[in-house]
């Protein structure tokens, strides 16, 4: 299948960053639905063969912060349900840093 991306990694953000992203589908399969894997993607709209998200990236864990890490690497699965019943799994990635 033909896209754009399947990943897009974002590089070193901040917590609480609100990122955006639009995934292009070239290929001619029928979209059927997608599902995000993650009450942070906020925004998921798919129109003309576009799939944009906004993934609003969430605060470093307590546990991280504990052991001294002031990051953590953040990934995102979103799933494209096609009619034939393929499957394509796309990914948002990124270092999230701590808020200074």
């Amino acid at each position: 299948m033909n896209w754009n991306k399947r990943t897009r990694h974002f590089g070193d953000v901040i917590e609480g960053e609100t990122l955006s992203f639009t995934f292009l589908y070239y290929g001619d399969k029928e979209y059927e639905k997608h599902s995000v894997g993650c009450g942070c993607i906020t925004q998921h709209d798919w129109n003309d063969n576009k799939l944009t998200i906004q993934w609003k990236s969430r605060d470093i864990p307590t546990h991280a912060l504990q052991q001294g890490d002031n990051h953590y690497q953040a990934s995102k699965t979103i799933a494209v349900f096609f009619k034939d019943k393929t499957i394509v799994r796309l990914y948002l990635k990124a270092v999230v840093y701590e808020k200074e």
